[in-house]
């Protein structure tokens, strides 16, 4: 094989991968988006429920079904860090990862987009110490 076949091939594999990226991608108004938890957020759809979705990158403590008031707080803590970040956003990118999790909710990586630039909600959550990374 070529240098020249392999350049050829790295570039067509590099393109697949963006057209499959493109394809996962969608574009919301922050204004449609709501925030259920530090890893869930909603999205508003015309004639249907909300959309739910699993921030597929985090884990950040629960603010409902507590096991301590501690979790409650540290809950509550990434649930307004979401909320800010999501207020001061323009729009909400959405790339699903084509899965679901065990209560059906989609499972996306989220990603805020204000004129400051593009900022991933999960990888923002962690930065902070308010969620911590999940695989």
């Amino acid at each position: 094989m070529s240098l020249t076949q392999v350049v050829i091939g790295i570039a067509l594999a590099i393109l697949v991968l963006k057209v499959f990226d493109a394809l996962r991608t969608r574009t919301v108004s922050a204004r449609d988006v709501f925030v259920i938890d530090g890893d869930t957020i909603g999205v508003r759809r015309r004639f249907f429920r909300p959309e739910r979705i699993r921030i597929a990158n985090i884990d950040a403590p629960e603010t409902r079904g507590l096991r301590s008031l501690w979790e409650g707080r540290r809950g509550e803590d990434a649930k307004k860090a979401l909320k800010d970040l999501i207020w001061y956003a323009e729009t909400i990118e959405i790339v699903s990862s084509g899965g679901r999790d065990r209560f059906g909710r989609t499972l996306a990586r989220v990603r805020a987009i204000s004129d400051q630039g593009r900022v991933d909600a999960g990888e923002h959550l962690v930065r902070r110490g308010l969620a911590r990374r999940w695989a």
